[in-house]
């Protein structure tokens, strides 16, 4: 899958302000500062389309990006992806954090042209969990929620793996995938390694799921 175009699209806190549900979506979600940004702006080849701050939490909204991609087959598709609030750690109001949550459940139980949602991980809080269990404990409750009651199809992404020396990774890997039950991408905004494996996941769970009923 190659990204041909992207570009920003719309942000919005809630439904009426989404755009209309008519193309497949990718959802990108994970904890504050996990690298979001940095890795979306890598899948789509931009370097600055989504904004990346050094303050964690500043995703306040569901950003929406369009893109228009070649699909394996050859054939050309338009998609959206949504970039979701981080949970967890933000230097924002307990309040404002509490508004997130019912909002990304929302989006994520209810829209109806939602086929895949990549579940971001940081590496280095993978390898973590050897020391404290406790750690990705969100992570974990999320990617069971997202598989057995919403249904919806996961693909674990572990960011920032330049920041683990080569040993370190595949022990990160197998963690995470004892987690999560599934095989992690490993990932790097820095040199773009893995993002050619996430849009060949991200292709196959958009041919295995078909469009929702009514929606082009």
């Amino acid at each position: 899958m190659h990204v041909l175009d992207a570009a920003f699209l719309t942000s919005g806190v809630e439904p009426r302000a989404w755009p209309e549900p008519r193309r497949p979506e990718i959802a990108v979600c994970g904890r504050s500062n996990v690298g979001k940004s940095s890795l979306l702006n890598a899948l789509l080849g931009r370097r600055s389309l989504a904004r990346v701050s050094r303050t964690p939490g500043r995703t306040r909204a569901i950003n929406f990006f369009s893109l228009r991609a070649r699909m394996p087959d050859g054939v050309t598709t338009e998609l959206l992806l949504a970039d979701l609030p981080g949970f967890g750690y933000a230097q924002v109001s307990r309040a404002e954090r509490a508004a997130w949550r019912p909002l990304i459940q929302r989006y994520l139980e209810t829209r109806p042209t939602l086929r895949v949602v990549l579940l971001l991980c940081d590496a280095r809080r993978v390898l973590g969990r050897r020391e404290d269990p406790s750690l990705l404990r969100e992570e974990q409750e999320l990617d069971r929620w997202l598989r057995e009651s919403v249904g919806r199809e996961v693909v674990p992404v572990l960011t920032k793996i330049d920041k683990l020396s080569k040993h370190e990774r595949r022990p990160a890997a197998e963690l995470a995938h004892a987690m999560l039950g599934a095989d992690p991408v490993l990932c790097s905004a820095l040199s773009r390694q893995g993002t050619d494996e996430v849009w060949r996941r991200v292709a196959g769970a958009l041919e295995s799921r078909p469009a929702a009923e009514g929606v082009l």
